[in-house]
């Protein structure tokens, strides 16, 4: 909730004080700008508006399973459960996932990181509502699409590990890749998945080849970012795309 009120002010003050919302990101930027990942940089805005209280399980801290499921143990063996739903449904699906109340400026205060780009080629769909192709229907579209022929190489926007590479029903072939503790990246549609489940993978290793898998009207990568499970627009930290 504390993060929730966090986001909340932060929308009402740039309507109201745009100064000295401007002072307030410049600040949790310049405080963050060595930050290792997410977490630490949403730290920063609690830091600097609230006087270091911790988030919690809102964002995401040390005290979260991981995303392999490993749990703590009290001198009895257990075995580890995933924390993360099967391919196909809840985590991984279209639907079903909500949008970030995060705005763009909010996102690339927070956002520390430099991402490169999961391939070459031009935007064919954006992030937005559109007409789904197969029912005609107007729905949220999650991601973008990148039109790139079959086989493409598709890379890792940034360092992270590999908590998912399998099939879905809507996503095809996916590779999903863990940045820290709320910051996750969905790589769909891909023809050759390449990396493991359980794999570390830096910024610029190949991943996976594009494809037209899952539900797909021709060869693309489908590329998500969401945070706690929460989708943003990717252009907001993709520099380069046409």
């Amino acid at each position: 909730m504390i993060a929730i009120a966090i986001v909340t002010f932060l929308l009402f003050l740039k309507v109201i004080d745009p100064g000295f919302y401007g002072e307030v990101m410049s600040a949790c930027r310049h405080a963050q700008k060595n930050a290792l990942d997410m977490d630490a940089a949403l730290e920063a805005v609690s830091d600097f508006m609230q006087g270091q209280i911790t988030l919690g399980e809102e964002i995401g801290t040390d005290e979260q399973p991981d995303p392999d499921g490993d749990t703590s143990t009290t001198g009895e063996e257990s075995s580890p459960t995933s924390t993360t739903p099967p391919m196909g449904g809840g985590d991984d699906d279209f639907t079903d996932v909500e949008e970030s109340p995060l705005d763009a400026d909010s996102i690339q205060a927070l956002c520390v990181h430099e991402f490169c780009l999961p391939t070459q080629g031009p935007l064919s769909s954006g992030y937005g509502m559109r007409e789904d192709p197969f029912s005609g229907e107007m729905v949220m579209h999650g991601g973008i699409d990148l039109d790139v022929p079959t086989g493409t190489q598709v890379v890792a926007v940034m360092d992270g590990k590999v908590v998912r590479a399998g099939e879905s029903e809507d996503f095809g072939n996916i590779i999903v890749l863990q940045h820290g503790d709320s910051l996750r990246t969905y790589y769909a549609h891909c023809h050759e998945l390449l990396a493991e489940q359980g794999a570390q993978v830096n910024k610029g290793d190949v991943i996976a080849r594009s494809g037209s898998t899952g539900k797909s009207t021709g060869p693309h990568l489908h590329f998500e970012i969401r945070i706690n499970n929460k989708r943003i627009n990717p252009l907001w930290l993709l520099d380069g795309v046409d």
